[in-house]
This record gives structure tokens, sequence and C-alpha cells, in this order.
């Protein structure tokens, strides 16, 4: 168990697994900036994308952020027609595929290591000064940088 609550083997399964989806479905190579704890993170970001973690002996949440432009222009290198970005439906939809994907990719990587998990379907949260609370549990905050923008990944997983 690390420092903070959440074992570091689960840390790096879970970003390996988004590095992983983003070379494959993106063709790109996706970067870490900072790594870094923290409790109850206050962000003012456009884009909030929420997934749940639930598993025999674990739980807790995903939360993945980013700004408008960074959520435009990934889905318009998957699809040029929404490039112009005045359908948000068709990006959040897109973003929710790519979610989906990484959800997918990362209970493959735990299965592997005889962790069973489960990861359920995203929720979106679009607009100015989002605040979210995780009522103190830790979270892992990651800035994980692409040729789009930064996209920041808060992991907050407890063992039980």
């Amino acid at each position: 168990m690390g420092k903070y609550g959440m074992e570091i083997k689960f840390i790096n399964l879970f970003l390996n697994s988004v590095e992983k989806t983003f070379a494959k479905v993106f063709q790109c190579e996706l970067k870490r900036g900072r790594v870094y704890f923290e409790r109850n993170p206050l962000k003012e970001d456009n884009v909030t994308i929420l997934t749940g973690i639930v598993g025999n002996s674990h739980t807790g949440m995903v939360v993945y952020r980013m700004k408008n432009d960074t959520a435009r222009r990934m889905i318009a290198s998957l699809d040029p027609d929404s490039a112009n970005g005045s359908d948000r439906l068709m990006i959040y939809e897109g973003l929710g595929e790519v979610i989906n994907i990484i959800s997918g990719n990362t209970m493959s990587q735990f299965s592997e290591n005889n962790i069973p998990l489960n990861i359920t379907t995203p929720s979106i949260i679009a607009g100015d000064n989002i605040e979210l609370f995780t009522l103190n549990q830790t979270t892992l905050s990651a800035d994980m940088l692409s040729p789009f923008g930064t996209m920041e990944i808060d992991l907050s997983i407890k063992h039980f």
C-alpha cells in the first residue's frame, strides 16, 4: 500500500492503460506531466468525465478533466466532420467512447494482474466553475500531455 492509501501498482496499471489507448486510438504518444497526491481537488476545467470503480476489495472513481479545445481537437482527430465544434453533443459522445475504450483496456490490465475490477459508464459534466469534492479521499492527479492539449486524470481508489 502506498503512502496515501493507494497501491502504486494500481496507479501504474491505470496510467499505462491510458497511454496505450492514446497510442492505439489517436496514434500519438501521451506523456506524463506532473503526478501528485492531493485531497479534495478543486479544478476549473470545461469538460469533466466521471467513472466509478468497483471491485471485490476496492472502490473509487476516476475523473478526467480537460479544456473544451482539448476535447474538440481529440474528437476532430477521429472525426473531421466534428472539427468545427458546433455540435457539443457529438464531441461529448466521442469523449464517452474514448473513455469507454480506456475503461475496457484498464479492466483488461487489472484482470491480467488478477485484480477483478469494473468501471461504470462515464458521465460528462460540462461548463465553467465546476467543483468536485471527493470527501476526504486521497486523489492521485496526473497531467497527461498530448498533441491535443493536457488531460488531467484524478484517480481515487480505496481498499476495503
